[in-house]
């Protein structure tokens, strides 16, 4: 395992960045597509637990900004909903966002509809349309849940805890790590502590190759929580644009809770950068989709029709957005 640590970047790193393509697999090179100016990326809603929201759809704020500074437009998905409100809108959308939170990856509204876009992106990509995911935390965990169809993640303690990641030895030939990473950003990744970790459920690398997720994902970092155990921190699928991260680059840019459980997220130039550089990735996967929605639809369906609420005196995130 390579740990990229200390007061310069591997040589061999820097070397490998120039001589390789960039991909783990065979997906197609990005001039294999239109590059759309105007995409438009859907976020999945979940259901509140608790307080005076119980069980109301929401989306924190800061997963619509995070997607907004990359250059997208966002379209908010609805749970518990039929099968046709999610085709319909899929086959218009340019990607999607599974946030984080704290719901059942299976057993709730979230799950059920994250199975059904699941299904539908990797039918897609299967087909040659290219339709890019992108989960966060509890996003990143549906994705392992969904890849097994089981719960294969182990208790761990990894709270408030802001760190650098651990590359390993393929990380330098990913897609999301590869040849277009800007040096400044390896540095800041593997030196500075960027990624901010909210999460008491891990994917341990033995159960990464026990569980067969290896069969579908690549881990590209890993990290260690309180207590020394070790888990994977990024992710990204071997046959499709789907990437996961179980730290929140979002909350790196957009939430300023002071409470003293979520008083590590790092809010320095270089972790701005770094969360910075994440987004406009994921944007950039999503405008090689050849969807495109229509201009009376995305009026209808825009995020820009609701109004966030100010709840940073009584939630962890700045702003949300509740649907009724």
């Amino acid at each position: 395992m390579f740990l990229y640590r200390g007061s310069s970047i591997s040589s061999f790193f820097v070397f490998a960045l120039a001589i390789v393509d960039g991909a783990l697999t065979s997906l197609p090179l990005a001039s294999s597509y239109d590059v759309y100016e105007r995409p438009v990326i859907g976020v999945l809603t979940q259901e509140f637990i608790g307080d005076r929201w119980d069980q109301q759809p929401y989306i924190a704020a800061s997963y619509v900004k995070f997607v907004e500074s990359g250059g997208a437009r966002v379209v908010p998905i609805d749970i518990n909903r039929n099968d046709s409100y999610y085709h319909n809108l899929l086959d218009q959308l340019n990607g999607v966002l599974f946030p984080g939170g704290d719901v059942d990856v299976h057993n709730s509204g979230y799950g059920r509809a994250g199975q059904l876009i699941y299904d539908y992106a990797k039918q897609r990509n299967e087909a040659g349309d290219y339709f890019p995911l992108w989960g966060i935390c509890n996003g990143f965990e549906m994705l392992i849940y969904l890849s097994v169809d089981d719960y294969v993640l182990t208790a761990c303690e990894s709270h408030n805890q802001a760190k650098p990641l651990h590359f390993l030895p393929d990380t330098y030939r990913s897609r999301l790590f590869g040849k277009n990473l800007p040096g400044d950003v390896l540095n800041y990744l593997t030196h500075k502590n960027t990624t901010i970790n909210f999460h008491r459920w891990c994917l341990t690398p033995q159960n990464f190759i026990g569980s067969g997720v290896n069969k579908v994902f690549n881990q590209l970092a890993t990290n260690k929580d309180i207590n020394g155990i070790e888990f994977v921190s990024a992710l990204e699928a071997k046959a499709y644009p789907f990437y996961g991260v179980q730290f929140h680059p979002e909350k790196n840019l957009f939430e300023w809770t002071t409470r003293a459980n979520h008083n590590n997220i790092p809010h320095s130039a270089e972790a701005i950068r770094v969360a910075q550089y994440f987004a406009e990735f994921f944007v950039n996967e999503t405008r090689k989709s050849k969807h495109r929605m229509r201009e009376d639809f995305f009026a209808r369906e825009a995020i820009y029709n609701y109004n966030p609420e100010y709840t940073q005196d009584q939630l962890i995130f700045t702003q949300t957005y509740f649907f009724k």
